[in-house]
């Protein structure tokens, strides 16, 4: 909390961040978070309440798998949160068992998951009445753009990745952030627009197939744009941390005061605020506020995808695994992702472009090769088959989607009654049965 008296010095900030960056034991492996919206099943206008959703949560508690757990969002998402599970393949079972039980209760407790990167239903309103979310939303809404869409209707896959030894650590942070626009071109899974606050107009949607993506993109640069990738991710986040704006001051357990000025967090060490001085809990709290498309913890957080129905997410993880498991790998889709210079106008338009699309089907390739050399014969079916029938063709998870046209409802029902047969399709021989893609 903030003090009258100075705390920390440049160095020592510094250092504080840099070791926060090592990483924790057991921090090896692979962890999930699926994030959901979450709709009452006769009523696609309104929210669950919170006391549904904690509801729901409680009724989930003593039925999940060892590891896994349920957290929700300012808007009323749901979220399957997995611990660092060994391997791609553990991850996925855990993340699968435990949306099992979460989705059986959620229909007995009439709410309706959808996995669906952005909400186009309902404009942005926040449910979650906590200190910190409550300064949040002040904050964007002084500033302006997208926060509060960002906030309580959008929905990610975030793929949590061990960082491993300080080689392996720079090899991957590049690796991860060349990978992350590629991903969410082929991932993309919101092509209908956002309702705007305060408007029954769902506006003009364009070509984009992640509004996810744009609406990160916008919601303000300097605590959610890409981290600049340099010769080290310590120095590559510590500068990125403290030229990041202060979203909020604390000033007690319950006192949350936001900024509504851009005030870096360098300059809140050597010039104080009003309000008071930063302490090392306050530079630790600033972390948590920034949202980056590859986020360094002491693992990698990737959060650049949309979140995905099963299988679809299966399938996700399995490439993203496979194309950070080993050094010659990364050198490799390095190579690929480097064809095409700075990448990051990518995600919303999907695999528009051809150029885009060749990197893109090559990237399925090296991923589907690792797994069968690692004996994820499965998994490697299943990419093969994402390769074949979707990526080759330029398609994403947003194209199916608005084959029913501007409908979302009726897009989702669909998807609903082929996921059945998707699933065969994706784990089976690599030949679509009829009614999937």
């Amino acid at each position: 909390m903030t003090s009258s008296i100075r705390h920390l010095t440049l160095r020592q900030a510094r250092d504080l961040l840099a070791r926060s960056l090592v990483p924790p034991p057991l921090s090896d492996g692979i962890g999930l978070e699926l994030e959901f919206l979450t709709f009452p099943t006769d009523d696609w206008s309104r929210r669950p309440t919170l006391a549904d959703i904690d509801d729901l949560i409680d009724r989930c508690c003593g039925l999940l798998p060892d590891g896994v757990r349920l957290t929700r969002e300012p808007g009323g998402q749901l979220e399957v949160v997995t611990a660092p599970l060994g391997d791609a393949r553990n991850a996925c079972a855990a993340a699968a068992l435990a949306l099992r039980e979460v989705v059986r209760l959620s229909r007995e407790s009439e709410i309706r998951l959808v996995a669906l990167g952005v909400d186009p239903a309902r404009p942005p309103l926040r449910i979650l009445d906590e200190p910190r979310y409550r300064a949040m939303e002040l904050h964007f809404r002084s500033i302006g753009g997208d926060g509060l869409q960002m906030m309580c209707n959008t929905a990610a896959l975030q793929v949590n990745l061990g960082a491993g030894d300080e080689q392996t650590l720079l090899l991957r942070w590049r690796t991860t952030n060349a990978l992350a626009p590629f991903l969410s071109a082929v991932f993309a899974n919101s092509p209908f627009p956002p309702r705007p606050a305060q408007s029954n107009s769902r506006g003009d949607s364009g070509r984009l197939l992640s509004h996810r993506a744009a609406v990160w993109s916008a919601v303000e640069p300097s605590r959610c744009k890409p981290v600049p990738v340099g010769s080290s991710p310590v120095d590559d986040w510590i500068d990125y941390v403290l030229d990041a704006d202060v979203m909020l001051i604390r000033r007690g357990p319950s006192e949350y005061v936001p900024l509504t000025c851009p005030f870096p967090f360098r300059q809140w060490l050597e010039e104080g605020h009003e309000l008071g001085w930063p302490d090392e809990e306050d530079l630790a709290y600033h972390t948590t506020t920034l949202f980056p498309p590859v986020r360094p913890r002491g693992w990698l957080e990737l959060r650049a995808l949309d979140t995905l129905p099963t299988p679809v997410w299966h399938v996700a993880v399995a490439v993203c695994s496979a194309l950070l498991a080993e050094e010659a790998v990364m050198a490799e889709v390095l190579r690929w992702c480097g064809a095409l210079g700075d990448a990051h106008d990518i995600p919303p338009a999907g695999l528009s472009s051809p150029e885009s699309r060749a990197v893109a089907e090559a990237l399925f390739r090296i991923a589907s090769e690792g797994l069968y050399t690692q004996g994820a014969t499965e998994a490697a079916g299943m990419v093969d088959y994402w390769r074949v029938r979707w990526v080759a063709r330029g398609l994403t998870p947003a194209d199916e989607l608005l084959e029913c046209g501007d409908d979302f409802t009726r897009a989702l029902q669909a998807r609903e009654e082929t996921g059945e047969t998707l699933v065969e399709g994706l784990v089976g021989s690599g030949q679509p049965r009829s009614g999937s893609r």
